[in-house]
């Protein structure tokens, strides 16, 4: 399956899963005999069209578009298929498709400038010396200390770098290959050194307030089979993976001293940044070192286990970040959800021709979707509203709009709950950001009431609570809520600012 997004629409509608198109599909088994690159090739020759520009008509005339390749996305089987790397980089020399990494080296150094970077001309140069080797003997020698397989179409995709543009994906690198490797390890040392057992840490995982978004992605509990099994795995989905780390810090809280929670702690800071929408160079910076440290820390921890090659990839993601722009942007996680759509229609189709059952019912889906709505189902704002009731204060709403610049209030109606592209928010239980203060210290508030104004404009009513500190051994900032009753503050919904966080 190959999907495709348009990399200029805002994220918020990226993400939905109307953005996110077939490209094409095949079986397996119908590409073995000559290799993915037959799909490559079609997909090449309509790149080079978009690369010269394609005029196409619109309301306003006709206009000259431009399109290229931003980045290919996938797990490590996948883009090494794709890119014709060693799919299993356990048969190849150099195990990373963007440095030339050797076992050995990979389990002493940690810093990304330590290696030999792989670039676009050198690699056409490996492809060229295998293509032109007369004997199999020394072809595969070569396969193999270089960890490429074959010349892939990707090399002739117009503006796109087979190196610099197939960046790793955090949802399967860390949250399905890092995470629950390092939790499983640091819990299995806990429990058998006796700090803390299993049922404390699931009646944690339970018994925790999630909020309204978490709660989607609530954990399972973690089995004995599971815990004291010789795999690197805990049964748990990436979202719920990511909720787990989030949490962690709260159930080990007893443990704060330790220095195997050290350990997570680090991994849920390198976890959060590379997770982060929007970074700084100074915080992409931070992440370089604190991937090096943290490295570091679990060989000096964990010197029975051998460094993955899930955890070297993390050290290239500070300069991915910086060419390609945040890694949130270029995870599968969406891309995923989308198998699900194909997923239910497969059990209900005809399986003689299963591929083209899928595409024709996906081109009838997406047209439909074309015709029937006013506004394309990819910018549609995604509102869902609970039960409404009228605003008692309508004087004191009108007042604290005015000062927002809102000069007239038609119409206006108070929730009790509203989902706004995804996130919901619930009255006396969310919590959201509602400014910065001096410093760039950030000021929670908590919603009491939700107002739409007008029809279409939403307002959060929130109780300002006060930031104490960043607490660094829960991963979270310390808020208290004011001991004596103060005026309460308008946050628009549409502010970038407003972003669900919590739950009192």
């Amino acid at each position: 399956m190959v999907y495709y997004t348009l990399g200029n629409i805002n994220p918020k509608y990226r993400s939905k899963l109307a953005a996110i198109r077939l490209l094409a599909m095949a079986k397996s088994a119908d590409l073995r005999p000559s290799g993915v690159d037959i799909i490559l090739k079609r997909i090449k020759e309509d790149l080079e069209k978009l690369s010269s520009g394609v005029e196409i008509q619109t309301a306003g005339g006709k206009k000259t578009v431009y399109g290229a390749v931003v980045s290919l996305c996938g797990d490590t089987l996948a883009q090494h298929e794709m890119a014709g790397f060693k799919e299993g980089v356990g048969f190849a020399y150099s195990k990373c498709r963007h440095c030339e990494c050797s076992f050995e080296d990979m389990q002493s150094q940690f810093n990304e400038d330590a290696f030999i970077k792989r670039t676009l001309e050198k690699h056409i140069g490996q492809c060229n010396e295998i293509e032109k080797t007369q004997t199999d003997l020394v072809r595969n020698s070569l396969k193999t200390t270089y960890g490429i397989n074959r010349r892939s179409m990707l090399v002739e995709f117009p503006l796109f770098d087979l190196i610099q543009q197939t960046p790793q994906d955090i949802m399967h690198v860390i949250l399905e290959g890092i995470a629950p490797l390092e939790v499983k390890c640091v819990l299995n040392h806990l429990i058998q050194a006796g700090y803390i057992d299993l049922d404390t840490i699931n009646s944690g995982i339970l018994g925790f307030p999630y909020s309204p978004l978490d709660v989607r992605d609530r954990p399972t509990p973690i089995s004995v089979s599971t815990i004291t099994s010789n795999d690197n795995k805990l049964k748990q989905s990436s979202g719920q993976m990511l909720v787990l780390l989030r949490i962690l810090p709260f159930i080990l809280q007893s443990l704060e001293e330790n220095e195997h929670c050290h350990l997570l702690l680090e991994l849920i800071e390198i976890v959060f940044i590379a997770f982060a929408p929007v970074l700084s160079n100074a915080t992409v910076d931070k992440l370089k070192t604190l991937t090096e440290n943290h490295l570091k820390h679990w060989k000096a921890l964990f010197p029975d286990h051998n460094v993955t090659p899930k955890q070297h990839y993390m050290i290239h993601l500070p300069s991915q970040i910086k060419s390609l722009g945040p890694m949130v942007r270029h995870m599968c996680m969406r891309f995923e959800s989308k198998h699900v759509f194909f997923k239910q229609r497969a059990t209900k189709q005809n399986f003689k021709n299963i591929c083209k059952s899928l595409m024709n019912h996906n081109q009838i889906y997406e047209s439909c979707h074309n015709v029937d709505h006013s506004v394309h189902p990819v910018l549609a704002n995604e509102r869902e509203m609970g039960p409404v009731s009228e605003v008692s204060k309508i004087q004191e709403l009108t007042e604290k709009l005015w000062v927002l610049g809102i000069r007239e209030v038609q119409h206006a109606v108070s929730l009790k709950w509203v989902v706004i592209h995804g996130n919901k928010y619930i009255t006396h239980k969310s919590l959201v950001l509602a400014k910065v203060q001096n410093g760039n210290i950030p000021q929670f508030g908590q919603v009491v009431n939700i107002f739409v104004v007008n029809s279409t404009c939403i307002y959060f009513e929130c109780q300002l609570c006060q930031t104490v500190c960043f607490n660094r051994q829960r991963m979270s900032y310390q808020v208290e809520q004011p001991e004596h009753a103060s005026p309460t503050e308008l946050v628009k919904a549409e502010n970038s600012q407003a972003s669900i966080l919590g739950e009192l």
